[in-house]
């Protein structure tokens, strides 16, 4: 039931809520404090076996430290891209990219087998837009796919809302995975995703996502209806990257209620879709503010990290957008700085010497519980989520992080000067 709580939640509240609900501070704290909840010790209860949370804290510690070099090199390959590097140097850029982008895919899904295991997996509900997840997301598969005869397509209806409430992150990875699992199973032709907005007779939206994937090859077919049906199954082990990749698909589809399904359409054709609820689509929404580089002009930033190269990276990009960065290298010092200095908003690691950054956070919050305090951490596991919320943090961006992201959320949380 646990698993169901938090979108159901959503889409309960979000029925009472004005259209301009986005733009009123005291409902966002709201709807904050219920993803918050949904992040509890509760909600996500945790087994009390020794062996577990000593396998739980192994694991954050690997999360950690791979995530955080996964960070760097991610930024840097954004900032060569976004300085124009010579052109020969473009398609080794995009492969690099494409291969780290595969890479924390692979080790997400392990991570998210293991809460499978132990009942921790749950969304994020949060506005996201579709048309740019979706256009991001075959960007990435794209340059995964090339070198072989294959080449993605996208048909999203006119139907289909600007903004609805989801996880960005789960919904990426959900798509992700089964591109993956097609990019295996297609060798040759044109995969087309095909995504639609349809209603329920009780007036529930939907959106549709079909994968419409060319394969003559009868072994291969086989080899996809073998990779979705032992999904089904909680306690089947994985034997392969595919079978991981479709179980973890299976269970995150299971939290919003929903499921995958393969059909041969043809002898030379095989059909994968799902459908998620777009929960608030049946009243309006409000299109979201469309930011520029002058819109965080004056924030005034205090970036808590005690990796060199993460500052740096995270450094460029806020200096670009034309905000003031100031730098701590660990808890103790982020507190020293914050109480002689003013700031608009605090990025806060989470794993740093002397002082880390739930205890720093908790110590700011004694006396101010009004500035932004955002993660921006490689402790990316349910239980860290549920941590930083307890701690006082306002929101949480996992490493490596976009910096579409990054911008948005300096946006919605800081408080710029008006230009």
């Amino acid at each position: 039931m646990n698993d169901f709580l938090h979108p159901l939640l959503q889409q309960q509240i979000s029925r009472y809520l004005p259209v301009d609900y986005q733009e009123k501070a005291d409902i966002n704290r709201f709807i904050e404090e219920v993803n918050k909840s949904c992040y509890s010790p509760l909600a996500t209860p945790v087994p009390p076996q020794s062996s577990t949370n000593d396998e739980s804290a192994f694991l954050s510690i690997i999360n950690h430290e791979i995530r955080t070099p996964l960070n760097a090199i991610v930024g840097l390959l954004d900032m060569m891209q976004q300085e124009g590097p010579p052109p020969a140097w473009q398609d080794y850029c995009q492969q690099l990219r494409a291969s780290v982008d595969s890479m924390e895919l692979a080790f997400t899904n392990i991570l998210d087998y293991r809460h499978i295991r132990i009942g921790q997996l749950n969304l994020n509900m949060a506005p996201l837009l579709p048309r740019q997840l979706l256009g991001n997301v075959l960007k990435t598969n794209q340059s995964k796919l090339k070198g072989f005869d294959v080449s993605l397509g996208l048909s999203i209806a006119d139907t289909v809302p600007v903004v609805v409430q989801g996880d960005q992150a789960r919904l990426s990875q959900i798509i992700n995975n089964v591109l993956m699992i097609a990019g295996t199973i297609v060798r040759c032709g044109l995969i087309t995703l095909r995504v639609d907005h349809q209603y329920t007779p009780t007036g529930d939206g939907f959106i549709t996502f079909t994968f419409d994937l060319p394969c003559d090859d009868p072994v291969r077919q086989v080899m996809l209806q073998k990779a979705v049906l032992p999904a089904e199954k909680a306690t089947q082990e994985p034997t392969d990257g595919l079978v991981l990749a479709m179980l973890v698909t299976k269970r995150l589809l299971g939290l919003y209620g929903s499921s995958i399904q393969v059909s041969r359409q043809s002898a030379q054709s095989m059909t994968l879709c799902f459908a998620i609820p777009t929960f608030d689509t049946a009243r309006p929404t409000v299109p979201p503010v469309q930011p520029n580089e002058q819109s965080l002009l004056g924030m005034r930033v205090l970036m808590v990290e005690d990796y060199p190269i993460n500052v740096r990276i995270a450094s460029r990009f806020l200096e670009r957008w034309q905000v003031a960065v100031d730098v701590a290298e660990n808890g103790q010092i982020a507190l020293d700085k914050y109480t002689t200095g003013q700031y608009d908003l605090i990025l806060m690691d989470i794993q740093m010497p002397v002082l880390d950054g739930l205890q720093a956070t908790r110590a700011i919050r004694l006396n101010d519980t009004q500035i932004p305090i955002v993660a921006l951490t490689a402790s990316a596991t349910p239980t860290d989520q549920a941590n930083a919320y307890a701690a006082g943090m306002n929101s949480f961006l996992t490493k490596p992080f976009n910096a579409d992201d990054l911008f948005r959320t300096l946006l919605r949380y800081g408080r710029p000067v008006t230009v």
